[in-house]
Order: structure tokens, then C-alpha cells, then sequence
């Protein structure tokens, strides 16, 4: 049985995939599994057998928890985080995913609140990494930084039922040792831990991730111009 690892769903994210799986591995994860759905070129592992690809296609709003509850079922492990290709976590008191997971090793998983970055001015996609293009984000007060999501401890998951937490025989709770039930939002100090969301990226990367989302008749249609609403609330230089 491995520690910590991630499970992810991406489309079409091949070229942010290498900076985003070494460095969670650099924090300590051992393994990560990618459920492709539908790129357009499908992934080919170079990575080797650390990370799993698995080729899928959804067509309800519901696999994607499916999916997740696989990684739960296949894999061995002592924690599972469910993290996107544009989350980044950063750790504040620990250097090891696994330091910092040893705090809340009794609970049902520790909830990390999300950071929101917006385009930090680039209307085309950068060359260089995400974490150095994308320097612009929210207060911690912008309502979208209370949304959470957990590393679930394994042993005592039950079910995961959204991309964000499961049910489980213990509590969840936020890095603070507040309860949460997955579906609220909820604030912490993110003193230990937090969540960078580089959820637009660029402008024009931004309106191919509207475009995209568009073609699944189950989503909720992404707003082009959420961007511009996005940056006018992102006041705070800080990289990771």
C-alpha cells in the first residue's frame, strides 16, 4: 500500500500534465491516476508506472464520482486526494504531503480551501509554467475560495460522492479541525495548507475551456466573460 495519491479527470491537458505531476510527486504523492476523457489525442503515459491513464468518455454528470470511487476501489492507499489539472497544493508547515496528512490521520480526510487565480493580464498562453505566469489572485473573502476539497482517508471512506467528498465512518474536517459534510461552503485559516486554483488561466485559454465545456449537454455553460470578473477581484501578487 502506497501513502498518498491523486486522482484526476482531464481533457485535452496534456501540455500542463508534466509540470503538475512533478510537482505533486516532488510534494510526496507516489501515484497518480488520469481518467482521459475524450482528448482529442489520447494520453500516452511517459511518466511511467507511477502514473495510470485511463482512457474514458462521460456521459452524465454523475462518472466522474464513478470514476473516483474506482481510483478508491483499484488502488491501495492510505490517502486519496481528488484534485484537478489547474489545482496546485501548497504547503505552508510541512514539505511532505504526508507530514502534513499525519495531523488528521483519525478523520475521515482534511478539506484544503481554494485560492482563486485569475489571467494576470496574459490574453495568450505563456510559454513557461503555470505557477510562474499566473501571479494575480483573490482575497481569501472571494466566495469562490470557500469551496474545499479533501484528501480522503481511505480507510474510512464509504463512498465518494462529488469530485470534491465522500461519505466516510469519521468526520471530515478543514485544516482547522472544523466538521464539514462536503456540500457547504466553508472558510479556514489555510495557515497549514491551501489549494492555488488557476481556473482561467489566460484569456484565451479561458474561452477554449468555455467552448469545450459547451459540448457536454449535462454541464452548466461557463460565462467568456467571468474572466474579466474574475481579474478585477484578483488584487494579491504571490506565487506559490
Amino acid at each position: 500500500m502506497v501513502e498518498a495519491i491523486i486522482s484526476t479527470i482531464c481533457r485535452n491537458d496534456d501540455s500542463y500534465l508534466d509540470e503538475w505531476i512533478e510537482y505533486h510527486f516532488a510534494l510526496g504523492f507516489e501515484k497518480i491516476v488520469i481518467y482521459d476523457h475524450k482528448s482529442d489525442i489520447p494520453l500516452a503515459s511517459r511518466w511511467g508506472d507511477r502514473v495510470k491513464i485511463i482512457r474514458v468518455e462521460r456521459l452524465n454528470p454523475h462518472v466522474p464520482d464513478v470514476l473516483h470511487n474506482n481510483t478508491l476501489k483499484e488502488i491501495k492507499s492510505k490517502w486519496l486526494s481528488l484534485l484537478d489539472v489547474d489545482e496546485f497544493i501548497v504547503l505552508y508547515k510541512h514539505k511532505n504531503i504526508n507530514d502534513f496528512l499525519s495531523c488528521y490521520e483519525n478523520y475521515g480526510g482534511v478539506a484544503i480551501s481554494y485560492c482563486f487565480y485569475g489571467s494576470s493580464g496574459h490574453i495568450k498562453r505563456p510559454q513557461g509554467l503555470v505557477r510562474e505566469n499566473y501571479l494575480m489572485r483573490t482575497e481569501y473573502k472571494y466566495p469562490r475560495n470557500l469551496v474545499n476539497k479533501s484528501i480522503i482517508r481511505t480507510e474510512y471512506c464509504l463512498n465518494i460522492f462529488n469530485q470534491h467528498a465522500c461519505t466516510s465512518k469519521r468526520p471530515l474536517v478543514n485544516q482547522d479541525y472544523a466538521q464539514w459534510d462536503g456540500r457547504k461552503a466553508m472558510d479556514s485559516s489555510r495557515s497549514k495548507a491551501r489549494i492555488n486554483h488557476y481556473y482561467t488561466r489566460s484569456f484565451e485559454e479561458w474561452q477554449y475551456k468555455v467552448e469545450m465545456g459547451n459540448r457536454e449537454k449535462w454541464q452548466v455553460p461557463r460565462d467568456i466573460n467571468y474572466i474579466h470578473e474574475l481579474d478585477n477581484n484578483c488584487i494579491i501578487k504571490e506565487s506559490i
